[in-house]
């Protein structure tokens, strides 16, 4: 008699670019400087906030929501309304805003969700400082500028072609 090969374990899903899960480095070092862990048990109101977290990264990665874990929740003071994830086209007033650092896991992979207590948590992908307030905007491609030799003035915009 002949013996069966060991069965071999069946394929793992490949996931096309549109539905690729999000990848992010390992945050668990970069902790704000006044982070505080909530102690355990977690009130109603930062349970509710940690549960739609988790559910919204589940939803994301494609996974089910237990397997999304919680590694622990801290109180932060954000120096600014960018809350620790700022939109690099906007400037924040320098007003320090109250709220919560969630950092969530799957596996070994770990996510940070960031919020004020007043808005949900958002994951947050692209730590950096916040620009000052009074920071000009980011240039975006398509806006207009001076031809080579032209110059403008802060806050004019240079001519279209053909009217000087």
């Amino acid at each position: 008699p002949t013996s069966q090969p060991a069965a071999q374990p069946s394929p793992t899903r490949q996931m096309s670019a549109s539905t690729a899960p999000i990848v992010q480095e390992s945050t668990a070092d970069a902790l704000p400087p006044n982070a505080v862990s909530v102690p355990r048990p977690l009130g109603p109101a930062i349970t509710a906030m940690v549960d739609g977290a988790r559910a919204d990264l589940a939803l994301r990665q494609g996974v089910q929501v237990d397997a999304v874990g919680l590694v622990d929740v801290w109180t932060v003071v954000w120096p600014n309304r960018g809350l620790g994830c700022p939109d690099p086209n906007m400037g924040y007033p320098d007003v320090p805003a109250d709220g919560l650092l969630i950092r969530l896991s799957i596996g070994e992979q770990h996510f940070d969700y960031h919020t004020d207590g007043v808005r949900a948590p958002f994951l947050c992908l692209n730590k950096r400082p916040a620009p000052p307030l009074n920071a000009p905007p980011a240039a975006k491609p398509d806006a207009p500028t001076a031809a080579p030799g032209e110059a403008t003035k802060p806050g004019e915009m240079a001519p279209p072609p053909g009217n000087p």
